[in-house]
């Protein structure tokens, strides 16, 4: 799994423009790229990576539209699924199907490559989706079509996928076997998603019980920075009881005091890795890492890093950064690997 990177300010003014719609024509599903308005100014950063024959991106833009032809939407290449989340910060404008939608407050819009499309972000935003082979979703097409170009986001399962794609897009080394479990529970997730988007509880329930192990580790790494998280509040959050918690921990072979303890640390390395974060206290970074008090925050920091808080932060302004990141989130990377990979075994 490799991150691949493009900055339209790194090309030159006279070729933006087609190379911009030369990264649309190579996408996952392709289309034709171009400015909203010529004369103004226009924002294009493409963060992308694949597993398998799942596509994931993270795009910053503005003044930007994207079409997908008639032409090209009966093309010979496979039909997939492509599901884009929204910015809070400005609208996203999708239009298929006749249907148009204009979705504020991070919404979560479904659209297929098999009918043509306009998508459109006139005001800067970030926007990420998600690809999928349409066939892998193994939904009938008239169930698909009912949720495309409608906000679905208002689903936990929503806010689940989208913090789980930004994690994917962390995981820049993968075997061949562990990008085929990140893909199978990916596509696992977006089928609940869609299922609950249509009311078909009876499709939505093995895809929820496979994935719960899955979110219940990324609904703790969210909500870290609460001090009062505890295994009857996430226990709530997800309508089960403390001991079912512990018995879908124990399947995964993790600890619930552990997964806390990693995701505190490891926030709490990333804050103090932060330039910006350079001269915030030490006991400010502990409590939005989770932690009550600074001297336990400092006693804990030192026995996972052995080293103090503000020892690690200089010794990590000392170092070049991609050696640094490796090193505060080599654990956490690993644990999520661990539990796709355990996720799948109990399937």
């Amino acid at each position: 799994m490799a991150l691949e990177l493009f900055d339209l300010e790194h090309v030159t003014p006279h070729d933006r423009r087609d190379a911009l719609d030369d990264v649309a024509k190579h996408a996952s599903v392709p289309f034709h790229a171009e400015p909203l308005r010529p004369a103004r100014h226009m924002a294009f950063r493409l963060a992308s990576s694949r597993v398998d024959d799942v596509s994931i991106t993270r795009t910053t833009l503005s003044n930007w539209q994207g079409v997908r032809s008639a032409d090209q939407a009966h093309d010979s290449t496979e039909p997939r699924l492509v599901l884009v989340f929204g910015d809070e910060a400005a609208p996203l404008r999708l239009e298929q199907n006749e249907r148009v939608i204009v979705g504020r407050r991070a919404p979560l819009i479904p659209f297929w490559s098999i009918g043509a499309w306009t998508l459109r972000a006139e005001q800067l935003q970030t926007v990420r989706s998600v690809t999928v082979p349409l066939a892998a979703v193994g939904f009938p097409h008239l169930l698909v079509r009912d949720v495309l170009a409608r906000d679905i986001g208002g689903s936990p399962i929503g806010r689940f996928l989208a913090h789980h794609l930004d994690g994917l897009l962390r995981l820049e080394v993968l075997s061949p076997a562990e990008s085929s479990a990140v893909a199978q529970v990916t596509v696992e997730l977006i089928r609940a998603l869609l299922s609950t988007a249509v009311g078909d509880e009876f499709r939505t329930r093995p895809s929820l019980r496979r994935t719960l192990g899955l979110r219940i580790v990324q609904h703790i790494r969210s909500n870290i920075g609460d001090t009062q998280l505890s295994p009857e509040s996430v226990a709530s959050a997800f309508g089960i009881s403390r001991r079912y918690l512990y018995v879908v921990m124990k399947e995964l072979d993790l600890s619930f005091a552990d997964v806390v303890r990693r995701a505190r640390f490891g926030r709490a390395a990333e804050l103090l890795r932060d330039p910006a974060n350079a001269h915030v206290a030490i006991g400010v970074i502990g409590r939005a890492s989770g932690f009550c008090d600074q001297s336990s925050f400092s006693r804990g920091f030192k026995a996972e890093f052995g080293q103090t808080p503000s020892e690690w932060r200089r010794t990590v302004a000392a170092t070049p950064p991609g050696a640094s990141a490796a090193a505060a989130a080599g654990e956490h990377l690993s644990d999520t690997v661990h539990v796709l990979h355990k996720t799948l075994r109990l399937w």
